[in-house]
């Protein structure tokens, strides 16, 4: 006769509770260890596990029939493995690699993402794994911090749609996962201090909830399984054993139904570096009493668990509800009615890759382009210049089978096809197409170079070729030796000698008349205003995943347009950071002395019509360092920006209302015109503006985006809703309401206020 919690007619809860009853104290801690498979290498871990993370291949089927035949009541772990974008950890380079996430948020295309979710579930389940520690969604705006590529960027609101598309796409039926997503750091990560990884996190709860909350709202409704919180700590308390945090906001607040997993061996930063008092197995039992359920990769979990019931520091009834959660992640997944297969490890198809393709493209960034792209078809002779165009390490990004792998290159050349996906055969093939010759010179790159490598000979080279070049192409910017968790940077210029190989490069195309179309590979947005000024052409392909070659090629050649907008602001200089569009600006202004003579020169016509009359555009611009050149002051190039070959532009806009009843989400109405020759694609965005408010607030928010393909010569007109939850603010007693009252909808194709339009509505009270 099976056992009761086998019995498939009762719901996922039931049967987790009924198991639970059965369960042993120490089986019931057992359920709160994921442990690292790294740590076992040549034997079983010697108590129960919930889950592994970091087994693979023929290993992880091992260790998934000896522990479950192992288990006194056959219960099956849940195994896991960090996919930050698509299956990339997988090793044998035989998964798909999408581009990282930040270029991902720069499609603001959401069925991307969502598509990404599913072809990484599809390998993950073919491999044996069926819990991803992905979304990261965490609102990141201090360019400094390591992990800016993990993240979607700098704006909740684009932040909590990518990351609930994906986790749409990885869980599909969240009531039946195919493999369970996990929502991660909450909350707060990216803001510590100084922009140091895990660092306190100085800000209000108020404006934990108005900035950094949302998207976990977001994720929640779209049925995320499983939360990781963050190594730092908020208001003196660690995160993994903050109630406050866990109880109150996640779960009683948010309404949070899911399990709860540290970071790796979070408790031990407790007492090691944030100096708690308590011990290691203190920690854990407090983690798990706050709501950490389950910790990654600690030691002395269950019989820190087993010794704080003994002592009624942890009650049982709270432990076996704390292992309720993952029991009942696991029979949603099916993990005991599922027989198990033999883990694949050669998982891509050509439509997975074509999906790779089609995402870098969609992700990559015409920054500036002064009529030299797409490639004209008098160009015969290209330069490519640059490490990186050739470096699938660099071009893969952040957590991938080569990312921080010294070993990376060797495994690229034991692969059939892995030499085919860097920039260069691409460019290369696409050169040969068109009828051109294209030339590549390293010349020197990002990472840090042995004392025997002599940059400047290769510099020199690349000099030498461009005399005779029609078009040169520099492919510039970071790699993972200056980004990543834990390698947080005070600067922000390209590394190692790639600006002086760009001035001499640029020195000899002014004096040839020839081209310089700049390629930035890079993590995250750099601090490079030299670039912007002297570059021919700006392209931003960030980390673009195994597509990336492909991609590029097609649109620099114009196969493909360019559809990708910055999800996240550049900089001119890092001491100008934060440089996010919905910054808080200063009150006091350039010239400012204090005193009551000393107002916002309202009355001054002349300096307000430079801003067509709006205090707010005039406040942000004037509220700059003034040691900065004053068009730095909103930095490089703007949150929503991008440029297209399309030439559309939008006519007209309203809204369909002027009034608005509290409660309805207000919509408007985009007129557009294409009167160039190509078909294309607008990124319309609204932001909405409290014009008047009982707390300080953002200037203006992300509240919509949607992309319109518009034919050429053709006119369309389109309707966007707002989201209704971007009308509220976070009042002084720290709830979320909406205030009724005048707002804008600000509504264009960027950030910039100057690239907006300024509509204005009203919200009535009921």
């Amino acid at each position: 006769m099976s056992a009761p919690w086998m019995n498939t007619h009762l719901s996922p809860d039931a049967r987790a509770r009924i198991l639970a009853e059965a369960m042993t104290p120490a089986e019931l801690a057992g359920q709160l260890l994921a442990d690292d498979a790294n740590a076992w290498p040549d034997r079983l871990p010697p108590d129960d596990v919930g889950a592994l993370y970091n087994a693979q291949g023929p290993r992880l089927a091992e260790l998934a029939g000896a522990l479950r035949a192992r288990h006194r009541l056959n219960v099956p772990v849940l195994f896991a493995l960090d996919s930050a974008h698509g299956h990339a950890m997988l090793r044998g380079l035989g998964s798909t690699v999408f581009p990282s996430p930040l270029a991902m948020a720069a499609t603001f295309d959401t069925e991307q993402l969502r598509r990404m979710g599913t072809i990484t579930a599809d390998e993950m389940i073919a491999t044996g794994i069926r819990w991803a520690f992905s979304p990261n969604i965490d609102v990141a705006r201090d360019l400094r911090f390591g992990r800016i590529e993990e993240t979607f960027g700098e704006d909740p609101y684009l932040v909590g749609e990518m990351g609930a598309a994906m986790i749409e796409g990885v869980q599909g039926d969240p009531a039946r996962p195919r493999v369970l997503a996990t929502a991660k750091h909450f909350t707060g990560y990216s803001e510590g201090q100084g922009g140091r990884d895990a660092s306190e996190c100085a800000i209000s709860w108020r404006v934990l909830r108005r900035d950094h909350m949302p998207p976990y709202q977001r994720a929640i409704k779209a049925g995320v399984g499983a939360v990781m919180s963050g190594y730092h700590a908020i208001d003196g308390v660690p995160c993994v054993i903050n109630r406050r945090l866990l109880q109150h906001e996640l779960r009683d607040r948010l309404g949070f139904t899911g399990f709860v997993v540290s970071d790796a061996d979070n408790v031990q930063w407790c007492h090691l570096l944030q100096a708690i008092q308590g011990s290691h197995a203190d920690f854990i039992a407090r983690a798990v009493a706050a709501g950490n359920e389950v910790h990654l990769a600690a030691r002395g979990v269950v019989a820190a668990l087993l010794e704080a019931t003994e002592r009624g520091d942890l009650s049982l009834s709270t432990m076996r509800e704390a292992s309720i959660r993952i029991l009942r992640a696991k029979f949603s997944l099916g993990l005991f009615d599922e027989d198990s297969r033999p883990p694949l490890s050669d998982v891509r198809t050509a439509e997975s890759f074509a999906a790779a393709v089609d995402a870098a493209s969609a992700s990559m960034v015409l920054l500036e382009n002064h009529g030299v792209l797409p490639v004209a078809t008098a160009v015969k002779r290209i330069l490519l210049v640059g490490e990186s165009a050739n470096d699938l390490r660099q071009q893969y990004g952040c957590w991938t089978a080569l990312c921080r792998n010294e070993a990376a290159e060797t495994l690229v050349r034991a692969h059939s096809e892995a030499k085919n996906w860097t920039f260069l055969p691409a460019l290369r093939a696409r050169a040969e197409a068109a009828g051109a010759d294209l030339e590549y010179v390293p010349a020197c790159g990002p990472a840090p170079t042995s004392p025997t490598v002599n940059e400047s000979d290769g510099i020199a080279l690349a000099v030498a070729r461009a005399k005779v070049a029609d078009m040169v192409l520099a492919v510039v910017g970071d790699s993972d030796h200056w980004v990543g968790e834990g390698r947080d940077c005070a600067r922000l210029e390209l590394p190692g000698r790639q600006h002086a190989l760009l001035e001499a490069l640029h020195q000899v195309c002014v004096s040839k008349g020839t081209p310089l179309v700049v390629v930035l590979a890079t993590n995250k947005p750099l601090a490079i205003p030299w670039v912007k000024a002297h570059a021919s052409a700006v392209v931003c392909v960030w980390n673009a995943g195994m597509g990336g070659g492909d991609a590029l090629a097609a649109l620099l050649w114009g196969d493909r347009d360019f559809t990708g907008r910055t999800p996240i602001s550049w900089p001119a200089h890092v001491g100008q950071l934060p440089v996010h569009y919905d910054r808080m600006p200063g009150l006091h202004f350039e010239g400012f002395s204090g005193g009551p003579q000393q107002a916002v020169p309202l009355a001054n016509r002349d300096a307000m019509n430079a801003f067509g009359g709006d205090i707010h555009a005039w406040r942000q611009d004037n509220t700059r360092h003034i040691d900065l050149p004053s068009d730095w002051v909103n930095g490089l190039w703007p949150f929503g920006f991008g440029m297209s070959y399309a030439s559309i532009e939008i006519e007209n806009a309203a809204m369909s209302a002027e009034r608005w009843a509290l409660g309805q989400a207000p919509s408007l109405k985009v007129e557009l015109h294409n009167d160039g020759t190509r078909d294309g694609v607008a990124v319309i965005q609204v932001y909405v503006r409290d014009v008047v408010a009982s707390v300080t607030r953002p200037d203006r928010r992300l509240a919509a985006w949607k992309r319109v393909t518009v034919g050429a010569g053709e006119r369309t007109t389109t309707t966007i809703t707002l989201a209704l939850e971007l009308l509220e603010v976070i009042d002084a007693d720290g709830e979320r309401v909406t205030e009724p009252g005048l707002f804008h909808a600000l509504v264009g194709m960027s950030s910039r206020l100057s690239d907006l339009r300024v509509l204005l509505f009203s919200v009535d009270p009921k």
